[in-house]
């Protein structure tokens, strides 16, 4: 292998060490040294490859964590859009459960024990209930969306819904009930179709 392909993969085993251990015990209770053990390195290796584990942590929030919860939705709009979003986190949560309870892990610790994701995730949420808002209101104009929703208080509740589902599955860590609670979600939409 090459220096570039070393120096990659070893980020890549760092970084899905890193989502292994924060979807189990989350991180704040994760050391720099158990990243890179679990990764197959020795115990300084997420100094020499990020400089620091906030450092690996900024860029799993970047790479990883947000277009696995904010995909590219295209042109669709509406409820489409909605439950465009939903499937894919359904889709995400089977292909890859680890990351989708890092990702939650990390929501809650930032209310709490990792006050320095604070502004991340409320930026975060407030891209997703953004987002959720235009598409509701992109369906009023196209008379698929009821007129009388309220987009900004439907896209509140939509991130809500969607923070108490994966705050039960970091929880729990049972993907069947967390898919059961995303059908679920996506039923709740439905109500807001124009008939």
């Amino acid at each position: 292998m090459t220096q570039a392909e070393r120096v990659a993969e070893s980020a890549q085993r760092l970084m899905e060490a890193a989502i292994e251990l924060i979807a189990e015990k989350g991180f704040q209770r994760t050391a720099a040294s158990e990243i890179a053990e679990r990764a197959g390195y020795s115990r300084t290796m997420v100094a020499a490859r990020y400089g620091s584990k906030e450092a690996l942590l900024e860029h799993l929030l970047e790479t990883e964590f947000q277009p696995r919860m904010r995909p590219d939705l295209g042109d669709t709009k509406g409820l489409e859009r909605l439950q465009h979003w939903i499937s894919f986190i359904r889709e995400q949560a089977r292909a890859e459960p680890a990351l989708i309870r890092a990702i939650y892990a990390l929501v809650f610790e930032a209310a709490g024990p990792v006050p320095s994701l604070q502004p991340w995730m409320t930026d975060w949420l407030q891209q997703c209930t953004d987002d959720a808002a235009d598409a509701l209101r992109a369906g009023q104009a196209d008379k698929t969306v009821r007129a009388d929703i309220d987009p900004d208080a439907e896209a509140q509740q939509f991130v809500s819904s969607g923070v108490g589902l994966g705050f039960q599955f970091a929880l729990d860590n049972n993907l069947e009930k967390f898919e059961a609670g995303l059908a679920r979600w996506a039923e709740r939409f439905e109500r807001a179709r124009a008939t």
